[in-house]
């Protein structure tokens, strides 16, 4: 990525000329600069202060290069938000200085900005009321500053939003505590409607899991909530067929791991034990943790290569089925 030349010259089309190749400089190819002259803020602006935008968007670069943003990044968040390139200098370097003051690391609030660009033009007080109103809620600051490095919108939530979600929760048995685990384990649930969340947590009864059981154990129940149904499907239909029982709450960590690689410490269970049908507790515990790789000597890797898992026709079609009954 080349240095970008922000030296001045006194005509609006010279300073439009040294914006264009600037973003060229940083790897904006035609149709990029297109939509960036297309935005609503760009044509509103360029009408009333051409030299103000023309003269920033050079500016703006090459501090983004400087902050330590790639040529990726740069050129996702202004497709993201054309808006940013016409951002004032200083609110762009205030924000780094204060997630600096709240122990946020350089290279997190670059990723946290380019998930949100709009956080380069936030005020300190704009910041700090997203904080309080978690703060207000039994959350710690140190759990807001995790939530905004995990899932930057999720702290932009409502007084009204995390109430509601709040309560929620609190409706299905989870203690204060709980609440609190949960949604800094995976504040994406932040984001998630109530009643998505509701037929979430069904569909799962429906298949027998111990929901409230599962509740009480947050980070688990974080992990499964979020999958998708598809993913849930695919992994209770396995399990059933290998005689998991998720009813047991000691058996919801087989819902948090990946089915590939659930398939494949079943299959080493099968090339041993080739005429035998029905899993041992012991086999299921190896199925659960990662000793079934030293047990028979073979690495993860070597297991997944191994492993002859594919989509089968009739389980696909099972998938559907049990797919509907969260969307009634």
């Amino acid at each position: 990525m080349e240095k970008i030349n922000t030296t001045n010259t006194n005509t609006v089309e010279d300073l439009k000329q040294q914006a264009f190749i600037a973003l060229q400089q940083t790897g904006f190819n035609q149709i990029s600069i297109e939509k960036i002259q297309k935005s609503k803020n760009y044509t509103i602006l360029v009408k009333r202060s051409p030299e103000m935008v023309y003269s920033r968007i050079p500016q703006n670069l090459k501090i983004f290069q400087e902050l330590g943003y790639t040529q990726a990044q740069i050129i996702h968040i202004a497709q993201h938000t054309p808006s940013v390139l016409l951002y004032n200098k200083d609110n762009i370097q205030n924000v780094f200085q204060y997630f600096s003051q709240l122990g946020i690391t350089q290279d997190d609030t670059i990723k946290i900005t380019t998930a949100i660009p709009h956080f380069l033009n936030k005020k300190n007080t704009e910041i700090d009321t997203y904080i309080d109103n978690f703060i207000s809620k039994g959350f710690t600051k140190q759990d807001v500053i995790n939530i905004l490095k995990r899932h930057p919108i999720g702290i932009t939530n409502t007084s009204q939003s995390l109430q509601s979600k709040i309560d929620f929760l609190n409706t299905l048995g989870m203690t204060k505590e709980n609440i609190t685990n949960i949604l800094v384990d995976e504040p994406v649930l932040l984001n998630l409607s109530n009643n998505f969340l509701s037929k979430k947590i069904n569909f799962l009864v429906k298949q027998g899991v111990d929901v409230n059981s599962l509740l009480q154990a947050p980070s688990k129940a974080s992990k499964i909530i979020i999958l998708s149904t598809d993913k849930i499907t695919e992994k209770i239909l396995f399990l059933n067929k290998i005689g998991i029982d998720l009813s047991k709450k000691d058996n919801f960590d087989f819902l948090t791991q990946n089915i590939t690689i659930l398939h494949s410490k079943y299959n080493i269970l099968k090339n041993v034990n080739k005429h035998k049908k029905k899993l041992t507790p012991e086999e299921i515990n190896l199925i659960k943790g990662r000793e079934i790789y030293t047990k028979y000597g073979i690495t993860a890797s070597e297991a997944l290569a191994n492993s002859p898992y594919t989509n089968n026709p009739n389980e696909t079609k099972n998938s559907i089925n049990i797919k509907e009954d969260i969307e009634r």
